[in-house]
């Protein structure tokens, strides 16, 4: 038996074909609100993308991955769809305040380092408009180091940038999602479980699952 290319396993893993069901319900309640510009940071394989672009939202995708981005072109021209595609790091996105009026992040925040996914989220308010709004989907225990993070004069200490053993890891609450997303009106919290068919993925996804639905307050 012939062994799969480096570049078919990875993109078995980044490119699933279904959107997440959030997004699902998000897309066309962009569209009602007349919120049409869209950053999907971590686009991956371009699931998210390509869902947003049938609706005729203007979406610009960023991902790390050069092979992500070049998996989301080949979508787009398949399916004769435009979007805007950059390489990116997501602590430091290249785009000008207030760009944008909806930002997606699914299964992104969660691979941060400690310290990463505040200064993450820090880029998202920056690059939305007042009034815009951001949609997280993020794991929660095991290796997901980022949410160990604390607002200043929570109960339990602020992760400070320290390497954290998985095995001391805890599933995430909504202490650390309000730390997480401060200067944000979270709007609806979400937690489910989750496992993936099979076991595949980091073990961090076998476990808790959070959907966060926040705005850049409009003043």
């Amino acid at each position: 038996m012939a062994r799969s290319q480096p570049w078919q396993e990875a993109r078995t893993w980044f490119t699933p074909e279904e959107p997440d069901r959030t997004v699902r319900h998000w897309g066309p309640l962009l569209l009602r609100s007349g919120r049409r510009r869209v950053l999907d940071v971590g686009c991956g394989g371009g699931r998210h993308t390509i869902y947003l672009a049938r609706l005729g939202l203007r979406v610009t995708a960023g991902d790390q991955s050069a092979l992500a981005l070049e998996e989301t072109r080949r979508w787009l021209q398949r399916e004769q769809l435009r979007a805007s595609l950059t390489q990116l790091d997501m602590v430091a996105l290249p785009f000008a305040p207030e760009t944008f009026d909806a930002v997606l992040s699914v299964n992104v925040l969660h691979h941060a380092q400690p310290g990463e996914a505040r200064r993450a989220v820090e880029e998202v308010w920056r690059v939305l408009r007042p009034g815009g709004l951001f949609l997280a989907v993020l794991a929660g225990p095991r290796d997901c180091r980022c949410l160990l993070e604390r607002p200043l004069g929570a109960v339990c200490p602020v992760c400070k940038g320290t390497a954290v053993a998985s095995d001391s890891a805890r599933p995430c609450d909504e202490l650390d999602l309000y730390g997480l997303f401060a200067g944000f009106s979270i709007l609806s919290t979400q937690r489910r479980s989750l496992s993936l068919p099979g076991g595949a993925g980091p073990p961090c996804w076998r476990g808790v699952n959070w959907r966060v639905w926040a705005e850049r307050p409009a003043v």
